[in-house]
């Protein structure tokens, strides 16, 4: 075999081309466990400053002037606690009753009495306007933005489910269920918890003539006829639709 030109390179080994790796420009171990543990504090306090002055659970109608209800995910979701705001406003008929959600929440719920919506921006405006009584939080995802958010209105009472570290920032929330329940019945237990009575949790939308007029429009438009739509819902089995 014959040997390689002198002026030949040696061979570098491909680990050794490579550029060194960027710096870790994150915070010390040391401060991120103190940054967690003063989180932590202020989480108990809120939990604790306004729990005292809670009213027990249920709520009655006279204890609720305004009522907010904030459900911010998607379309599926929404559709699922209809049966909850529903029972809300049959449980709560005088109050000054606001959802705050996706900006087609106003349509998807024209026609069911419910009062007042406001796009998920509205979160970060609470502080600034006259409070609300009561708050449900009908986030189902694990996450807590939107029960900070929340907490810092200074809004008396707030229920919720006790999921991904949320219930430190309600007033009153219930445990997650440990079984798959349909998620419109999880929701209908929080309205459950405040005493509304047991009522029909299947979605029923308003279905008036000019929506289905436009709806037929629609499809016509596309070329398509005798339309036969299959939604099982998502992945996860408590959020299929029946």
């Amino acid at each position: 075999m014959s040997s390689p030109p002198a002026d030949t390179p040696a061979a570098v080994p491909f680990g050794d081309r490579l550029p060194p790796p960027p710096r870790d420009t994150r915070q010390p171990a040391s401060v991120r466990r103190l940054g967690r543990f003063a989180y932590g504090l202020r989480a108990g306090w809120l939990h604790l400053t306004h729990r005292r002055t809670t009213p027990p659970l249920p709520l009655p109608p006279e204890h609720v002037g305004r009522l907010l209800a904030v459900q911010c995910e998607r379309l599926g979701d929404l559709v699922l606690a209809e049966p909850t705001l529903r029972a809300l406003r049959l449980h709560y008929p005088d109050a000054e009753r606001v959802l705050i959600a996706q900006p087609y929440a106003a349509e998807l719920f024209a026609g069911t009495g419910w009062g007042e919506f406001r796009p998920p921006k509205a979160l970060e405006e609470l502080r600034g306007e006259a409070p609300f009584d009561l708050v449900v939080d009908l986030t189902g995802r694990v996450e807590t933005r939107i029960a900070r958010t929340l907490a810092r209105a200074r809004i008396p009472f707030r229920l919720g489910y006790d999921r991904g570290g949320r219930g430190v920032f309600h007033t009153a929330s219930l445990p997650w269920p440990e079984i798959t329940l349909p998620m419109r019945e999880v929701y209908y237990r929080l309205a459950a918890a405040l005493g509304a009575e047991a009522g029909d949790t299947i979605p029923r939308l308003p279905r008036g003539e000019q929506r289905l007029a436009r709806g037929r429009e629609a499809w016509r438009a596309q070329g398509l006829r005798d339309p036969v739509l299959l939604l099982p819902g998502a992945f996860f089995p408590e959020q299929c639709w029946e």
